[in-house]
């Protein structure tokens, strides 16, 4: 069978056509940063107490009577960008801050607070939607919803952060607390990393997985967390309470707790249908942790007990919850 060379010739055009209308294109979105959006102009930055004269927000800094960051609309969700940006920063002030029922789209990182001379900061009912940013280049670069290191008196509360983002920190943060927060990334990613932390409260949230080095005296407590690998990660840590939380469909354990994790008491917890396919829930292979109330002889809910009256923990440490739950709480 001959080719036909009338339509060869046509399909030599199509590809020409189709090569000269995509290699503009990828020029222009990898090589040619120019055509890129541009650094955005309503993003804040404050560095000083001073620098909130600046903008003009009302309050004047005091517990009374606050700085109040309010309903505003920052950032983009178009995914090319010139350069990598923070929406909201914040650092070196001794101000009370409030940073409420605004709207944080994209950006390297949507609000970074740090290096704060007292004072406090709150943020809350707060929308975040993260993205994959494409700069140049330099490739992507997908959005921290926070970043909050070297302060005290941090209350983050009432917030919804989704879309795709790595989550976000705590770093050297006393007390302060994470409440009554919705977390839900594309990334499945942990979504509350805590490193270097004291006197913390992270309660009544919706997460995808909390990860703990090197903090002491953190109290979780009534949250609801699912679909991460694993759910609760302690790598490093003392004396933390883990007491009325649900973790659901976790993929790997729902609580992992490596050999420097001391002191962690957990019990009134229900699990769900976590590490499907193997015999244990949650791993431990810390030192002196208990998975039961010692004052209440009571455990945690396990819904693959079955008949046993006791449940084993995997893990070096040979941990047993003693006095497991008939039902969830």
């Amino acid at each position: 069978m001959k080719l036909d060379k009338k339509r060869v010739k046509k399909l030599v055009y199509v590809l020409l056509i189709i090569l000269l209308i995509l290699v503009p294109v990828i020029l222009i979105d990898r090589v040619f940063p120019i055509f890129f959006v541009t650094r955005l102009r309503n993003t804040i930055e404050i560095t000083s107490d001073e620098d909130f004269v600046k903008y003009d927000f009302p309050g004047n800094g005091s517990k009374e009577n606050p700085i109040v960051i309010a309903d505003l609309e920052i950032g983009t969700r178009n995914r090319r960008i010139r350069e990598a940006y923070q929406l909201i920063e914040i650092s070196n002030t001794s101000y009370h801050v409030v940073i409420e029922n605004c709207s944080l789209i994209g950006g390297a990182t949507a609000i970074s607070v740090g290096s704060l001379r007292g004072g406090s900061i709150k943020i809350r009912n707060n929308s975040f939607f993260g993205v994959d940013h494409y700069i140049g280049l330099d490739g992507f670069c997908t959005t921290l919803f926070f970043e909050i290191w070297i302060a005290s008196n941090i209350n983050v509360a009432n917030n919804t952060f989704e879309g795709k983002s790595w989550g976000m920190i705590f770093a050297e943060v006393y007390n302060s607390s994470f409440s009554d927060n919705t977390v839900s990334t594309e990334h499945r990613n942990i979504g509350l990393e805590i490193h270097k932390c004291r006197n913390l409260t992270i309660e009544e949230n919706l997460l995808e997985g909390i990860g703990i080095t090197d903090s002491d005296y953190l109290n979780i407590t009534n949250n609801v967390i699912s679909g991460n690998r694993p759910g609760l990660l302690i790598g490093k840590g003392n004396y933390i309470f883990v007491t009325e939380n649900t973790f659901l469909n976790c993929t790997n354990h729902a609580i992992k707790l490596y050999y420097d994790a001391m002191f962690i008491e957990i019990f009134h917890n229900s699990f769900l249908d976590n590490n499907i396919g193997s015999i244990s829930q949650a791993s431990d292979s810390g030192v002196n942790n208990t998975w039961y109330s010692v004052l209440l002889l009571e455990g945690n809910y396990w819904s693959n007990l079955g008949l046993n009256s006791t449940y084993e923990i995997a893990g070096d440490a040979g941990s047993v919850d003693l006095y497991p739950l008939s039902s969830p709480q």
